[in-house]
């Protein structure tokens, strides 16, 4: 038993822990105080390095909120406009189509008047004239 307690005790020093009321705990060692410093600073500095980047991280999330916000919207608006354009081109086919209705009726009437003004005109001894006709 002694001879394991001394076993126990050499690997004890060696790997830095120390026999105390049968108990094994770990060895105090000297703190270097530059060490520490810099740890405590390093750990401040990513503590900052990462409020940074959950700041970052919110703010790339409100703005993909907003974008897809904004495309939904844009979405709806082509849609809308896409009616809006069907709408105007059907109302444009049906007055291109009563224009050409009213170029065929004009078309016609000058026809007519024009045979009206070929027509023989009744002579100025007869005494009946056509209604319609105004002789000047």
């Amino acid at each position: 038993m002694a001879e394991e307690t001394a076993t126990m005790e050499k690997e004890s020093a060696m790997d830095g822990t120390a026999m105390d009321d049968a108990m094994r705990t770990p060895k105090m060692k000297s703190i270097n105080v530059a060490d520490a410093y810099d740890w405590k600073h390093l750990a401040a500095t990513s503590e900052k390095e990462v409020l940074i980047a959950q700041a970052g991280l919110e703010r790339e999330r409100r703005k993909n909120r907003r974008l897809e916000s904004q495309l939904g919207q844009s979405a709806a608006g082509w849609a809308d406009s896409n009616q809006h354009c069907q709408a105007l081109l059907n109302s444009s086919y049906v007055l291109s189509q009563e224009v050409q209705r009213l170029r065929f009726t004009n078309e016609a009437l000058e026809a007519v008047i024009q045979k009206l003004f070929m027509a023989p005109r009744p002579r100025e001894d007869d005494k009946r004239i056509a209604s319609g006709y105004v002789t000047v």
